[in-house]
């Protein structure tokens, strides 16, 4: 909202992250990897960004550079307080032009929720030093699409990591596939190994049509659909990988809330959140269709186990995946998981 106090003209923002992210690493992400979320077409310099730098110390330089190297100044770090607190001296007049005697400051303070969770508020103050266009530039950065948007894209950002884990754990386990076992039965009711691999390369499809990278896939081979085996072609694993190269190259924070239609969720951000469930489950499928124990990693077991808490609903009337199981007293976490997606890991 916009205010007015001892902060002068200002626009304050705050964003609670609700993906397993400490005060630590929250400050880590938003100060070294800020090229990550921060959406592409908002640039200084002519040509797009390659690189957002912020130096990690009072008074160092904040910064853009393109791919030819040529650098945009933004401001300056005024304080460095990791992990609770970041100022930074905004260093562009209302043309944007450089003007480090016009200095706003916008501050950031991390404020620990739980163990996983950060909340992040922005202030961006004293814009009167603007002079006669401090409303208008108030107005500007209150505006959706600015402050918002970067500190809405920063939230969702480490879910897109956590994607690209589940795609890069996933590809090691299709590795452990032996030639002779594409045909395996798995968990998965008439579905073999091969199967598996074409409903995760359909998912990814799904995907890039969602981003408009490409067209709707083929409704045919949606989960509800005739088996998807037929997608992974001859060579399987060179099938998964080339439509997930296509998803790495082409995803961006500022995409993850775009709406989309699906009978179960809302936006790309939320279908990235089930892709990495179903992703993670069926990665134990496999396991199991050629008998290697598959154990998941922790970030993407607590990212699944997120997922199916908050949409027990949706698990037990879309028919993506099987009627939840009891598991036995004393269950590990994963076996628990596992119930609950309705696959009975004892």
């Amino acid at each position: 909202m916009p205010t007015d106090s001892a902060d002068g003209i200002a626009v304050h923002r705050s964003v609670p992250v609700r993906v397993p992210l400490s005060r630590r690493r929250a400050f880590d992400l938003f100060t070294a990897r800020m090229t990550e979320f921060w959406p592409r077409g908002q640039h200084i310099a002519a040509l797009p960004f390659q690189e957002i730098v912020v130096e990690p110390r009072p008074d160092g330089r904040w910064f853009e550079r393109d791919a030819a190297g040529n650098e945009a100044e933004w401001g300056r770090v005024i304080d460095w307080a990791p992990p609770g607190r970041l100022l930074l001296g905004w260093q562009r007049d209302a043309d944007w032009a450089p003007s480090p005697e016009l200095e706003t400051e916008v501050e950031l303070r991390f404020t620990e929720q739980d163990a996983n969770h950060t909340l992040v508020e922005l202030t961006h103050r004293h814009l009167e030093r603007l002079g006669d266009q401090a409303e208008r530039i108030r107005a500007l950065f209150g505006q959706p699409d600015a402050w918002e948007g970067v500190l809405g894209a920063f939230a969702e950002s480490p879910i897109l990591g956590q994607y690209l884990n589940s795609i890069e754990y996933f590809g090691r386990i299709l590795r452990k596939i032996p030639g002779d076992a594409w045909e395996n039965a798995t968990p998965c009711t008439e579905w073999t190994v091969r199967d598996i691999v074409g409903h995760t390369i359909w998912g990814a499809h799904r995907l890039l049509g969602f981003i408009g990278v490409e067209p709707a896939p083929d409704p045919r081979f949606s989960p509800k659909g005739e088996p998807a085996g037929r997608l992974a072609g001859e060579d399987p694993i060179a099938s998964w990988q080339g439509v997930h190269e296509q998803c790495r190259a082409a995803l961006e924070p500022v995409m993850l809330t775009t709406a989309v239609e699906h009978p179960a969720v809302a936006t790309v951000g939320s279908f990235i959140r089930l892709l990495i469930t179903d992703i993670t489950a069926h990665s134990w499928d496999i396991g199991r269709a050629i008998k290697t124990d598959v154990r998941f990693p922790e970030g993407l077991l607590r990212a699944s186990e997120d997922w199916a808490r908050k949409n027990t609903a949706t698990l037990a009337g879309s028919g993506f995946f099987a009627a939840a199981l009891t598991p036995p007293k004393g269950a590990d976490a994963q076996t628990r998981l596992l119930a609950q997606l309705g696959r009975r890991a004892w």
